[in-house]
């Protein structure tokens, strides 16, 4: 099964600088995988992981490496797993492509870009306390005097990032509002794009949604 696996990566590495598949729709394609991973498909995975390690190819979840197929594995949850030849992701993901345009203006392709697209349902719930600050939050965003300005305070640990997120594809991505999200450190950056990836499921937005 594994080179089976392999061979489907090559094939379509081929063709395009990466591909992109939910690690559960990999894992049930080529390993079987239905409610829980065996001994067995872990012996399966491992062998994988070494295999396509030998062949050059890297995994990656929001352009960060991962060593093994398990990693896309969140509890019940699985992301989006990226596969890539190594070479071409050192090349690509420090290098933006300028592309000029017929008026003379130009547009620059960030190689650290991605796309995320609404898939499966989410398995996450919410606690009072996050129900509570969404509401708090879209009520604030409504409010004349804020003109859509808000701020959100909670303790270490209790999901800034995930009531951020959750409330940001809930509410305004689903309308098709475009959102620019800072932060002062690449390792936060991170931790928000695997956030987005999690909550980003159909019953958060629209089918097909990205």
């Amino acid at each position: 099964m594994s080179s089976n696996a392999v061979a489907k990566i090559k094939q379509e590495l081929g063709n395009n600088a990466e591909y992109k598949i939910k690690a559960d729709k990999f894992l049930k394609e080529y390993f079987g995988f239905k409610e829980r991973i065996s001994e067995k498909m872990t012996t399966d995975i491992k062998i994988f992981d070494n295999t396509l390690s030998a062949e050059g190819i890297i995994m990656t979840l929001s352009r960060k490496e991962r060593g093994s197929l398990l990693d896309f594995k969140d509890g019940k949850n699985f992301s989006q797993v990226t596969f890539v030849y190594k070479n071409v992701n050192d090349e690509n993901v420090t290098k933006n492509i300028t592309t000029k345009k017929t008026d003379g203006t130009s547009t620059v392709e960030n190689k650290n870009a991605f796309t995320i697209e609404a898939n499966g349902q989410s398995t996450y719930g919410l606690r009072p306390y996050q129900q509570k600050a969404m509401t708090q939050l879209s009520d604030a965003f409504k409010a004349k005097e804020n003109r859509n300005r808000s701020l959100l305070v909670i303790p270490t640990g209790g999901g800034k990032t995930f009531i951020a997120t959750y409330w940001m594809l809930k509410t305004q991505v689903s309308k098709g509002v475009k959102i620019l999200w800072l932060a002062h450190r690449h390792s936060l950056l991170d931790q928000a794009a695997e956030t987005i990836e999690k909550a980003c499921t159909e019953d958060v937005l629209p089918r097909g949604h990205k």
